[in-house]
């Protein structure tokens, strides 16, 4: 019977290496798992406050108001979800957006004048120090 000397102490390395790289890699992967929850936890949170400010502007949906909001109605307070701030702004997007029809489309004139656009911008700022933003933007009919 012929002895193998030597060979225990590699073998041991080459697995201790491969073990280290196979937990390297899933602990990275855990990380970015992590971090996309948490973004995307930002986007739904900011999502929803868009949409809830624009639920709230479709009360006037139909109504001559919805040309003439007061500032009170358009300037809603920073929200605070999770720990992360939220700034809202709404504002009036009628003056900054042109209709875009073709020659061959006419558009009655009293229809482009009673739909109203209104754009809610939501920013914050993540957990990396980034500012990001969310816009949303819904049509709004004027009598």
């Amino acid at each position: 019977m012929k002895k193998k000397n030597g060979w225990i102490l590699p073998d041991a390395m080459i697995g201790v290496a491969i073990t280290v790289t196979a937990l390297v890699a899933i602990i990275a992967l855990y990380t970015q798992v992590t971090n996309s929850t948490v973004v995307a936890r930002d986007y739904q949170n900011a999502t929803y406050i868009a949409q809830q400010q624009l639920e709230t502007l479709r009360q006037y949906d139909g109504t001559s108001q919805i040309k003439n909001l007061t500032t009170d109605i358009t300037d809603p307070p920073n929200q605070t979800i999770d720990h992360v701030l939220f700034a809202i702004a709404i504002r009036s997007l009628k003056s900054s957006i042109a209709p875009s029809v073709s020659p061959s489309v006419t558009m009655s004139e009293t229809l482009n004048d009673r739909i109203v656009p209104y754009q809610v911008n939501v920013t914050w700022v993540d957990s990396k120090g980034s500012t990001q933003s969310l816009k949303a933007v819904n049509y709004y009919y004027s009598n």
